[in-house]
């Protein structure tokens, strides 16, 4: 009886032993499984982390791409600015010259009005003028220099 009660007790421990095993087993593969999810989880974040790289990539070229327009644009605005200071400062000076002439035929419109208004001191003024142009005249009034 002895072996027989030994080989049930070996069986017995044989059968807690394998429970055991058998729990343990199962254990890890539960633990299997929570690991296989969480890197599912892992690798399905990295590729949104991956779309969101490159839609941030895209983005910084975009800025970029508008940051190299816009300093184009400021550059062109400057010579712009700069064409139009030089065309004003062209008119100007035009508007200056023509000023001047204007001012030169209103002086001489000025004498011819003057003259048509007063024709007998126009008159005298072309006889004295005249006479000036003989030179015994003119040393007579001036006293003989000349």
């Amino acid at each position: 009886m002895s072996n027989i009660y030994k080989e049930t007790e070996v069986n017995q421990e044989n059968t807690v032993n394998a429970s055991i095993l058998q729990h343990k087993v199962d254990k890890h593969e539960t633990k299997l499984v929570k690991i296989e999810t969480i890197l599912e989880r892992v690798a399905v974040n990295q590729d949104h982390m991956a779309e969101s790289l490159a839609s941030i990539s895209t983005s910084i070229s975009k800025q970029e791409l508008l940051l190299e327009k816009l300093t184009n644009l400021e550059a062109n605005t400057k010579d712009s600015i700069n064409r139009i200071h030089k065309r004003i400062d062209d008119e100007i000076t035009i508007r200056n010259e023509k000023i001047e002439v204007v001012n030169k035929a209103i002086i001489e419109l000025d004498l011819a009005r003057a003259l048509s208004k007063y024709p007998k001191l126009a008159t005298a003024f072309f006889i004295v003028a005249y006479l000036f142009t003989i030179k015994e005249f003119r040393d007579v009034v001036v006293g003989g220099q000349g």
